[in-house]
């Protein structure tokens, strides 16, 4: 039997995957993980479709991931300069591919690909194909992503996976947020731009043992992974949802939204460079002429004993 097809009234189509009690859901629009359930247990808040605040839920972000201060950056000697589509803090947000609509390349009851052709325009000249396959595993899904810069110059380029997640018991204060990373960027409350670059040690953002998601604002990146790119979302009865990201991907974003239909929720955003790194050059992949790139993330949910 072939997945299921379900065409919306804002033209978004929602293909759903099913392998065993795991079913996912994902649309059109941003190659976007819109559900993600385990049996009875979804992981993945809903939002109205059209809401503003489900802008990026679960969305494949490319050419660059987060954002660059003033849409401005220079590479390979030229200034460039992109449109500012966060307006009200002056950056370039998220790159192009989170609100475009992928085309469907094939599907199967577990498995589907999704593929588009991304940039060309002012700021970023570079045409960039991309194709992203989710597939429905016994504990969740995977997500691969391989991009191809079919331009006859180097281009730079960036990408992050972007999922909004919720677990069954309790509100985020509650759950425990445990992972390997050693810094963290630190954002201006302002324009979430990078301040300074610190060692989480003996701070309140240092995950390593695990540590309740209790602070008033986060949104911060996080690197120098010490045990793989991976973060454990758990609640108090210890079901966790597991975020693991291949090396390509360095940095995991976090955010807690304090306001709005996805307050309560957890952004947990692998992603290939920190915040501004198009502007500071830190990770940027330089992809050259007819060169591809390849990386991968899963997302799987689990009692706390088969976390391994």
């Amino acid at each position: 039997m072939m997945s299921s097809v379900t065409e919306t009234h804002t033209n978004r189509t929602t293909i759903a995957l099913q392998r065993g009690s795991v079913t996912a859901g994902v649309d059109r629009v941003g190659a976007s993980l819109v559900q993600l359930s385990v049996g009875n247990f979804s992981v993945v808040p809903q939002v109205s479709a059209g809401d503003a605040a489900g802008r990026y839920l679960g969305s494949v972000i490319a050419p660059w991931p987060n954002r660059i201060e003033d849409g401005h950056y220079s590479f390979g000697g030229r200034e460039y300069q992109l449109e500012c589509n966060e307006s009200g803090r002056r950056n370039a947000l998220h790159g192009f591919t989170g609100e475009q609509s992928w085309e469907v390349v094939s599907h199967s009851d577990a498995e589907v690909t999704f593929g588009i052709r991304t940039g060309g325009v002012v700021g970023y000249p570079w045409l960039v194909e991309l194709q992203v396959t989710y597939r429905a595993e016994k504990d969740g899904v995977s997500v691969r992503l391989r991009a191809t810069n079919t331009s006859d110059t180097t281009a730079p380029f960036g990408a992050a996976f972007h999922p909004y997640l919720v677990l069954p018991v309790g509100t985020p204060s509650k759950w425990t947020l445990t992972m390997s990373a050693r810094s963290v960027v630190v954002p201006d409350l302002e324009r979430l731009l990078p301040v300074e670059e610190v060692d989480v040690a003996h701070s309140s953002l240092d995950y390593g043992h695990g540590r309740y998601l209790d602070a008033g604002f986060l949104d911060h990146a996080f690197g120098a992974f010490v045990d793989g790119v991976v973060a454990e979302l758990a609640d108090p009865d210890g079901r966790l949802i597991r975020v693991e990201a291949s090396d390509d991907c360095p940095w995991m974003q976090v955010h807690k939204p304090i306001d709005g239909p996805l307050a309560g929720s957890i952004v947990i955003e692998p992603q290939t460079c920190p915040p501004n790194g198009f502007s500071s050059g830190r990770d940027v992949i330089e992809l050259g002429a007819g060169e591809s790139v390849a990386m991968s993330w899963r997302v799987r949910v689990l009692a706390g004993g088969d976390a391994k």
